[in-house]
């Protein structure tokens, strides 16, 4: 049976958990790197699988040309995909606020999983606390650097024929670094996340 997608009313309180969940990662971001972080209004919508790398491409137009990305899937009562897409241009900048070498290539690795790490689980975990739900992670893995953005969106473990697209920018005042926080969550996840939604609405 095919899954209705969030209604009006649902979407509405889906932008409210996961704007409480982006402010815990945009909180740990800024402390980390001891710099105040910007966050945009988290966009969501319901996209066939194949409208999935069009879509994203929507959305980050604009802001490079190239990308770095680091994906990382997780799985329990809600299941998908995070993928953050981070500016070529910017990586510089994050590397010389986390005293990297960025001229080594193990050493922008390293700080990208280890960023990643912070926005996606600081994220879903705060995003899965509002909404009652259990939720684990894979590790996250760079899926490409300096590449175009269809590239990075293509290496995905999992493809469903529906599932809900959020995304959320980040942008580091005073410099040039931006990254996306992108989230595929599976169909499957839609009824666990449709009663979790009901639950925190009644609670208020």
């Amino acid at each position: 049976m095919k899954t209705e997608s969030l209604n009006e009313e649902e979407n509405e309180i889906l932008q409210e958990v996961i704007n409480i969940g982006m402010g815990q990662a945009g909180a740990s971001l800024a402390k980390l790197l001891d710099v105040f972080v910007n966050l945009s209004v988290p966009r969501v919508s319901w996209v066939n699988d194949d409208d999935f790398v069009v879509k994203v491409g929507e959305l980050v137009a604009g802001s490079d040309d190239s990308w770095a990305g680091v994906r990382q899937a997780f799985y329990n009562q809600l299941e998908g995909e995070a993928f953050v897409l981070y500016g070529t241009n910017g990586c510089g900048q994050l590397a010389d606020l986390m005293g990297y070498d960025n001229n080594e290539g193990m050493a922008q690795e390293e700080l990208l999983l280890d960023v990643t790490n912070i926005l996606i689980g600081a994220c879903l975990v705060g995003v899965a606390q509002q909404v009652d739900k259990e939720i684990d992670f894979a590790a996250p893995t760079l899926v490409g650097l300096d590449k175009p953005i269809d590239d990075l969106l293509y290496s995905r473990d999992r493809e469903w024929d529906q599932c809900l697209l959020i995304e959320v920018n980040f942008h580091l005042e005073a410099t040039n670094f931006a990254c996306h926080l992108v989230m595929l969550m599976s169909e499957g996840s839609i009824e666990q996340l449709r009663s979790g939604l009901l639950s925190f609405m009644e609670s208020y």
